[in-house]
């Protein structure tokens, strides 16, 4: 008897050890979105730290609940079976003929993170509140750097362009998620999340960010209107907002419209040292070494190889090329080739294909960051960079999680 009750006892003990573990390490969870919200644009490559970051959870979780998120996850997400094989192509690509590491970095940890999210981890409310933090963390360090220790902004924490895009996001998802039917909405959290995000990314001065955001709001709010799925009020709310921000940026905005007028100026005289010559003359020489090895690309290149095998441009040009291409597509024509832009086609592609065949009253959620993201992709190379690939794989394996959820996370209304 005392065994059988020791042995009952024991157990109880166990199971509530193992129940509290498992509570831990689903918690634990969330501190890589803590991160990628509000740490990551603090460091020149804030995806470094979120390597030691996520691993160690992942295989706590996994030591703990084993294999059958993972098992599920690759079964029901055509988006992580994507990342996957986008994974193993840039990992051999990186061991033979070489590939961004950075690239491959924000992959994996993407790849490793989502594997093993549970069902319903990820609701409107918590959505919410990593949108209007990432929003204030953007806040706090453009206009840190910006007034109140002014510096040049390519001495800011994180390069002016991936912070930018990162902003740009957060802009766009707050967005989306205020013109969602929810029950479950906090629209002055969402508009908060819109006026610092916005504010903050006119800072950073980054043309092809701002023109994007731009656009895309325009383009959203005259289809919105078109289709009548807008009020008056919201409308008089963006335009307020957007003038709102554009008053109180109108310094940078002055500034940098005066520096692309300059820059014009000089490529009419045949100066093409400009930052905006400088993209035209890697275009072209991206194009030239794209027809020699069209399939699989040159893998990285330095500007010594990018000069005896596409001849004819400035060495300031060469200098860039070593980096990348400043231009996704051509980028990626050029070290992967037509293969590698297949696969970064699927994952700017899958998100809109989803919301036109199965998701069409959560269109901007899953329409407005992917295309955002193929703007981006004309003007620089978010995929290359570790920080900006991880935020966009990420946010958009959590919205596709979210809505795909049966038992409807988001709180739309029918």
């Amino acid at each position: 008897m005392k065994t059988a009750k020791y042995n009952t006892l024991l157990a109880m003990k166990t199971n509530a050890v193992l129940k509290m573990l498992k509570s831990i390490s689903r918690t634990l969870l969330y501190l890589p979105l803590v991160w990628l919200a509000v740490g990551i644009i603090w460091l020149p490559q804030g995806s470094k730290p979120m390597v030691a970051i996520v691993l160690p959870i992942v295989l706590l979780y996994v030591s703990i609940h084993g294999f059958q998120e993972i098992k599920r996850n690759f079964t029901d997400n055509y988006w992580l079976v994507g990342i996957c094989l986008s994974s193993v192509f840039v990992s051999v690509s990186y061991i033979t003929h070489g590939a961004s590491s950075q690239e491959l970095r924000g992959l994996l940890i993407a790849l490793f993170y989502l594997s093993v999210l549970p069902t319903s981890f990820i609701n409107l409310n918590k959505a919410q509140l990593l949108i209007f933090l990432a929003s204030l963390s953007s806040f706090i360090l453009s206009t840190w750097f910006y007034f109140i220790e002014p510096t040049d902004r390519i001495f800011w924490p994180s390069n002016p362009v991936p912070l930018a895009i990162h902003q740009g996001l957060i802009y766009l998802l707050a967005a989306a998620l205020l013109l969602i039917n929810s029950s479950n909405k906090k629209i002055w959290l969402l508009v908060a999340a819109m006026v610092l995000s916005g504010f903050s990314i006119l800072l950073t001065e980054s043309r092809g960010p701002i023109l994007g955001i731009i656009f895309l709001s325009l383009l959203f709010v005259v289809v919105l209107i078109y289709q009548k799925k807008i009020g008056t009020s919201y409308i008089l709310m963006i335009l307020l907002a957007t003038l709102a921000i554009t008053f109180m940026a109108k310094d940078p905005i002055v500034s940098r419209v005066s520096d692309t007028s300059a820059e014009i100026d000089k490529i009419k005289h045949g100066n093409l040292n400009s930052s905006i010559g400088l993209r035209v003359q890697m275009y072209l020489a991206g194009f030239d070494l794209f027809l020699q090895k069209p399939i699989l690309g040159h893998g990285e290149i330095s500007s010594e190889y990018a000069a005896k095998n596409a001849p004819g441009y400035s060495s300031e040009a060469y200098g860039y090329m070593k980096g990348h291409f400043h231009n996704n597509y051509i980028d990626k024509l050029v070290k992967s080739g037509v293969v590698g832009v297949i696969i970064l086609m699927f994952l700017l592609l899958y998100p809109p294909y989803l919301a036109a065949t199965q998701y069409k009253r959560y269109f901007g959620v899953l329409v407005l960051p992917s295309v955002y993201f193929m703007i981006m992709s004309l003007f620089d190379s978010p995929f290359r960079n570790g920080d900006t690939t991880v935020l966009y794989l990420i946010a958009m394996g959590l919205t596709i999680q979210m809505i795909s959820d049966k038992n409807n996370k988001l709180g739309v209304k029918a």
